[in-house]
């Protein structure tokens, strides 16, 4: 006899989200291609994380992996930063690199609830090296613009 439960598997989860942080992250323009691919393995654990059930962890935990290898080349993750931030810049990388090593071990664990806390933390860790990049680089006036309502929108929400 077939069982009555009933399995809806063609659950979508939308990428898009209401108001939240994770918007203005994506409203600060990356320069730096490293930093934009790090930001993009955080933005799709931050995805699956909001699947219901049976959280795919093991394409988390290669998320993590990849983002982690990023650091082998920090001077490639330092690019675009002017010197006079150069402290700064490093000082906020090895945070971001204590942060996701963090997320990978709450990732191995299969904490969701401490893995989006750390995937939060770690995308304001790359959201402020690129703030860095765009209002040292000058680029457009846009930037800068993006920029300054970052900050008060996160010192508003945070």
């Amino acid at each position: 006899m077939p069982s009555k439960t009933c399995v809806f598997t063609a659950f979508q989860v939308p990428r898009v989200y209401g108001f939240s942080p994770l918007n203005f992250h994506r409203s600060i323009p990356a320069f730096n291609r490293e930093l934009e691919a790090i930001q993009r393995n955080l933005e799709n654990i931050a995805f699956l994380l909001r699947i219901p059930q049976r959280k795919p962890w093991g394409n988390m935990a290669s998320d993590v992996a990849v983002s982690l290898a990023a650091f082998d080349n920090q001077q490639q993750l330092l690019a675009g930063v002017p010197q006079q931030e150069l402290p700064a810049a490093e000082q906020l990388l090895s945070d971001l690199y204590a942060k996701l090593k963090q997320l990978e071990l709450a990732v191995k664990t299969q904490q969701p609830d401490f893995a989006g806390v750390r995937v939060a933390d770690a995308l304001k860790g790359v959201a402020d090296l690129e703030l860095l990049e765009v209002c040292a680089a000058g680029r457009a006036a846009t930037s800068v613009d993006a920029a300054a309502e970052y900050w008060y929108v996160r010192q508003r929400l945070c």
